[in-house]
């Protein structure tokens, strides 16, 4: 991800470079969140293991809100940037 932000500040009119830049910049992401699943599908065997009760949908639905409510506070702050000038 760094080289693909020192891509995008050194090269933002070659369009050759930034398609490689969004590459580098994305592929990560897909790891990253790849492996946060599966960490919560294994705390969901450890946690039935453990305790006998198995919580599948009182831990995956967890996720999803922790998405809703990051994306809501970076378009509040995105959106709080753009019109404090004003």
């Amino acid at each position: 991800m760094i080289v693909a932000y020192i891509l995008f500040i050194l090269f933002p009119q070659n369009l050759a470079l930034v398609y490689v830049a969004l590459v580098l910049f994305y592929t990560p992401n897909t790891f990253i969140q790849m492996t946060a699943i599966l960490a919560l599908t294994d705390s969901i065997e450890y946690g039935q293991l453990k305790t006998g009760q198995r919580n599948e949908a009182v831990t995956l639905s967890v996720r999803p809100m922790l998405d809703k409510i990051a994306g809501a506070l970076s378009n509040s702050i995105v959106v709080r940037l753009l019109l404090l000038p004003l």
